[in-house]
């Protein structure tokens, strides 16, 4: 990785119009740094808007404006659009989108940070992909900015009252987060990512959003809630992060050795099909799931990982909740085995994915059995051989297949 020294003469040579208009010619510009360290670090930065920015999102050079590639960085408590800004933290490297005079007639002063009326606040948006999709984190940048953002399946607050407007409900829309960590922590999540010459990356946006439009829930300021018109939020910045996997590899200790108590079949599935598996897009994955199990509707356990313990009254309550929906905030609480998650997303006698703090869970419905499948967003695993950590996605993916291989049996 490189020194996040950056100084003047590298951020000034970027905003040049020369580097706008020949971005490839590395060499040429060798002669203007002044160490050796400066011209690694443009060097570094023009592979990455070559490689991947422009190769890879296939985004044309003039789409872009280098003098967005600079962080304003800024003291605390200083505030965009009535809200405060918090800039990227270490190790993000922006990439400006042309964005100056293309919007209210050419008029700037959402973009602007001297307070006026009619300037936005600034969020960030992670891109996180499910592994088995065929689009691309480069594909889906292309396409918001091509675009705009489009609200996805994952509505957690839907339903939830609206701190910012009282009587209304968040309702469905695009999910943002003026905290730069919201949006780390969602792109870290992607199972699909990036690599240039062997580096791997996450990505995201910066964006400003119109501050009237903001929604989010009493407890849960850091998630925005767009659901108007998509103008509602404009991308300015590219936002890139490499991700050390020889790291992870060096210090990888997966504990893959769960003990799992049942039928002896029914344990060979849990250990074979859910914490350890293939999926249909021929994807291998290791300790993908911390907890699992297979049991029946009437209470009987048929399989189980030895961390799931379940409690009296458990299973009663995932039958009410797949016999009635949603309909109330009791009926949006779970518990598995004395631990509560909080249901994001349901679907009437087929699936329900479940939300705590530290991780969350997938449950799905077979004709006369659960099929349950926990994570936790600490515990690393691995997919096709790379180091990752356990996550939304890759949980959701192996307990629905194996739930849509057993449906025919029970």
């Amino acid at each position: 990785m490189l020194n996040e020294k950056s100084n003047e003469s590298i951020q000034n040579f970027f905003q040049s119009n020369e580097f706008n208009k020949d971005c490839y010619n590395i060499n040429k510009y060798k002669e203007k740094a002044k160490s050796n360290e400066e011209f690694q670090i443009i060097e570094y930065l023009n592979n990455i808007l070559k490689n991947l920015i422009i190769n890879g999102c296939k985004l044309d050079i003039y789409s872009l404006d280098n003098r967005g590639n600079k962080f304003s960085w800024c003291s605390k408590g200083e505030k965009r659009g009535g809200f405060d800004y918090i800039p990227p933290p270490k190790g993000w490297k922006g990439f400006g989108i042309n964005v100056l005079g293309k919007y209210d007639n050419g008029n700037n002063d959402w973009f602007g940070k001297n307070g006026n009326n009619n300037e936005w606040a600034v969020a960030y948006h992670g891109i996180g992909i499910k592994m088995g999709t065929k689009i691309t984190l480069e594909e889906v940048t292309k396409c918001i900015l091509k675009e705009g953002f489009k609200p996805g399946n994952g509505q957690a607050y839907a339903d939830d009252d609206d701190e910012r407007h009282p009587g209304k409900k968040i309702g469905k829309g695009v999910y943002c987060s003026p905290d730069p960590n919201v949006m780390e922590s969602y792109a870290n999540w992607a199972q699909t990512n990036t690599f240039i010459n062997g580096n791997c990356y996450i990505m995201g946006f910066m964006i400003r959003v119109k501050p009237e439009k903001i929604r989010h829930y009493k407890y849960k300021n850091d998630y925005w809630v767009l659901n108007g018109d998509i103008s509602e939020m404009r991308p300015y910045r590219i936002l890139i992060k490499e991700k050390n996997y020889k790291e992870y590899i060096s210090n990888l200790k997966i504990n893959n050795s769960k003990i799992i108590i049942g039928d002896k079949i029914w344990c060979s599935y849990i250990e074979n099909k859910l914490i350890n598996c293939q999926d249909i897009c021929g994807h291998i994955y290791e300790n993908v799931l911390i907890e699992a199990a297979i049991v029946k509707m009437d209470g009987n356990i048929l399989a189980t990982t030895n961390g799931i313990n379940f409690k009296n009254g458990e299973i009663q309550t995932i039958n009410e909740l797949f016999k009635v929906g949603l309909i109330s905030y009791k009926a949006s609480i779970i518990t598995i085995g004395g631990k509560t998650y909080r249901v994001i997303h349901f679907e009437k006698n087929k699936l329900a994915y479940l939300n705590v703090i530290e991780g969350g869970a997938c449950i799905c419905k077979c004709n006369t059995a659960y099929i349950i499948g926990k994570y936790n967003r600490s515990q690393r695993c691995k997919v096709d051989g790379i180091v990752k950590y356990q996550n939304v996605g890759m949980c959701n993916t192996v307990v629905e297949d194996l739930a849509n291989e057993l449906r025919s049996y029970f």
